[in-house]
């Protein structure tokens, strides 16, 4: 069995090298052979028509238009280029699962806005105070790590959140104050939850590991698997990492659905072998 398994470039940080050789280590135990090869190669060689067509793709990039390029050309792409879009931009996240029954915090997609234009806010920010009481969390559409993320306590720090952003595309939630700083993140293989941690910030709101926080090993009850499987489903999903908050007596609210999640910090904590059940996946797909 040969795949290739294809990254971002700019992530070469120790944190992404780990995840790469534990990639190649787990592939040779199954006896894959697993190329791996950045965004920018694999560029290069596909529009050179020099870029081979193994069994299998481990597209961990959200470059969705290289992905679909992979795809016209007869590559199997895991997670498929369809799949990483809808995970990748939150607002389509949110409507995509809009009509599936998915607790999600009240939600308002930002309009578009073109580069270069000047927009007035006012009438648009009542609307959104008269929705959605303060704090108001604000999310860029594109973003990983909660870097892009913001919470704004009153009516100035939301207009300069939004005049930060400008005219990137964003999103406006609720706030679950039943969540500071506290989510789930469930793994989800197929149709299986393989491990979960609860994520626990004491200083911030967000509770992710890059900002701060703390996890656990934590046994996900019937809800909250349910409501992984389904939006993995729903979503078209092999693997996802699927963030999930916790509401009034507990209740699950989707987060964000994440189509290419660091494993390794869930794997060094509950001690599953994600990477390696990931790649067992692949293999009983392709077969």
């Amino acid at each position: 069995m040969q795949g290739y398994f294809i990254y971002n470039r700019q992530l070469d940080s120790n944190k992404f090298l780990k995840l790469f050789d534990c990639f190649k280590d787990e592939s040779k135990k199954l006896n894959i052979q697993l190329t791996v090869i950045d965004n920018f190669e694999v560029a290069k060689k596909l529009n050179d028509d020099r870029f081979e067509v193994k069994d299998f793709v481990i597209f961990w990039d959200k470059d969705v238009k290289l992905a679909k390029m992979l795809e016209k050309a007869g590559h199997k792409l895991f997670n498929n280029s369809d799949s990483i879009e809808l995970c990748d931009d939150k607002s389509k996240t949110y409507i995509t699962l809009l009509d599936k029954n998915i607790n999600q915090p009240f939600t308002i997609v930002s309009p578009l806005i073109f580069s270069g234009t000047v927009t007035k806010y006012n009438d648009y920010i009542e609307y959104i105070i008269n929705k959605i009481n303060f704090p108001i969390v604000i999310k860029e559409c594109f973003g990983s790590f909660g870097k892009q993320v913001y919470l704004a306590k009153n009516y100035n720090e939301l207009i300069n959140i939004i005049n930060l952003i400008n005219t990137s595309p964003f999103i406006l939630q609720e706030f679950i104050s039943t969540s500071f700083g506290k989510d789930i993140r469930i793994e989800v293989i197929g149709n299986d939850v393989v491990a979960s941690v609860m994520r626990v910030n004491k200083n911030d709101f967000r509770a992710n590991i890059t900002n701060g926080a703390e996890a656990y090993t934590y046994e996900p009850n019937d809800k909250q698997k349910d409501m992984a499987l389904k939006v993995t489903k729903y979503l078209n999903l092999d693997f996802a990492g699927v963030d999930i908050l916790f509401g009034k007596n507990d209740e699950p609210i989707l987060c964000e659905v994440n189509s290419n999640a660091y494993p390794l910090n869930v794997q060094n904590i509950t001690g599953i072998n994600i990477v390696s059940k990931i790649l067992e996946y692949i293999l009983r797909k392709v077969k």
